[in-house]
């Protein structure tokens, strides 16, 4: 895990494992990443012993959490940020820029059958060439206000999907796909062609 109220002041670089935080993380503030205003840049380029496998980063939000920091998701691998403490019951807004080199997965902790569960909110624009994938369960919801313009496409496999405007899944293919015979995905808002 990352301690609370760290004030170091350079950036903070991830590099495949799991890192766990509690607490917001705010922009020139202290808080789990330090005093920084620099992107959190989760980079997955390490070898896992398998040259064609990198290992995943995987940033783990465990409390209702308010990001303003920006996110970068870089290196060979995929980076992972994970809503949901154990219940699975959690809000997470994100309020800066998430720039996607890389495929970002959003994964999401499973709350109790038939309750919603964790909430993400995107408020800041995603961009970059990278995609976007959700590992989300049919009780999630994210919410996506911006009009973004990420390339790489978004894979939607279940969950609520809000949308806030016509480009708020990017400029690249929209997948809806599903791992389970019960799962749904649902639109809220449009997409655009």
């Amino acid at each position: 895990g990352s301690a609370v109220n760290s004030s170091y002041s350079g950036q903070t670089t991830l590099a495949g494992g799991i890192t766990r935080f509690e607490g917001d993380l705010p922009v020139g503030a202290n808080s789990a990443f330090g005093n920084s205003a620099a992107p959190i840049v989760l980079t997955a380029g390490r070898d896992s012993g398998i040259p064609e496998i990198p290992l995943d980063t995987r940033l783990w939000a465990e409390t209702d959490t308010v990001i303003s920091r920006n996110i970068t998701v870089a290196g060979n691998g995929v980076g992972t940020i994970r809503f949901g403490s154990s219940d699975g019951i959690q809000t997470v807004t994100m309020n800066g820029t998430l720039t996607l080199q890389r495929q970002l997965n959003l994964e999401f902790g499973q709350a109790a059958p038939n309750v919603l569960g964790a909430v993400a909110g995107f408020n800041g624009t995603i961009t970059g060439p990278g995609s976007l994938t959700d590992h989300a369960g049919n009780y999630s919801s994210q919410r996506l206000s911006a009009s973004n313009n990420y390339s790489g496409g978004t894979w939607l496999r279940s969950g609520v999907w809000e949308l806030g405007h016509d480009a708020a899944l990017g400029s690249g293919p929209v997948i809806a796909e599903s791992f389970s015979p019960d799962a749904t995905t649902t639109y809220v808002g449009s997409l655009s062609a």
